[in-house]
């Protein structure tokens, strides 16, 4: 397992992006459970790449999450049904950790071994925000409700105030 996200108005419902090391199997991907963590179904129907690292929900809208996968950023609109690619100007792919800023729900964060990028739009179009970062392999990211945004990297922690 490598992210575990929430519904925030119904904590029956868990997403759980999985990958395994080394090696893709069928086990990789998105999958959601409606009971709490009892059963579980594989949710990845129109990922390219199964090698998913991260999902996030939209704390105002449940049936939008995005997962941060091997080849970029996707969206699903309908709970995790279906999803489409949403990484138009990303350039560096493998996205290992996203993260919705809760003040601003159309605004995501993205991060990747080149460093972090910001969508204000809902994950429709991507720009590099990495001003202020010494090491770009970031490894977590984080957003207060003031929008401050925070990066764990191998070598530290940045605050970033977009």
């Amino acid at each position: 397992m490598q992210c575990l996200a929430i519904d925030p108005g119904n904590s029956q419902v868990l997403y759980v992006s999985t990958k395994t090391p080394y090696v893709v199997t069928d086990r990789d991907g998105v999958w959601k459970s409606s009971d709490g963590g009892i059963n579980w179904t594989r949710s990845s129907t129109g990922l390219t790449d199964n090698t998913v690292y991260s999902v996030a929900i939209d704390p105002g809208n449940s049936q939008v999450i995005y997962a941060g996968a091997g080849d970029g950023v996707w969206k699903s609109s309908d709970g995790g049904i279906n999803w489409v690619d949403s990484s138009s100007g990303l350039t560096d792919s493998r996205v290992v950790c996203l993260v919705i800023d809760p003040s601003k729900p159309q605004t995501l964060y993205a991060g990747t071994s080149g460093g972090v990028w910001k969508s204000s739009d809902g994950g429709i179009n991507w720009v590099s925000s990495s001003d202020g970062l010494t090491d770009s392999d970031v490894q977590c990211l984080a957003v207060d409700s003031s929008s401050i945004l925070y990066a764990g990297t191998k070598n530290g922690l940045f605050r970033l105030v977009p």
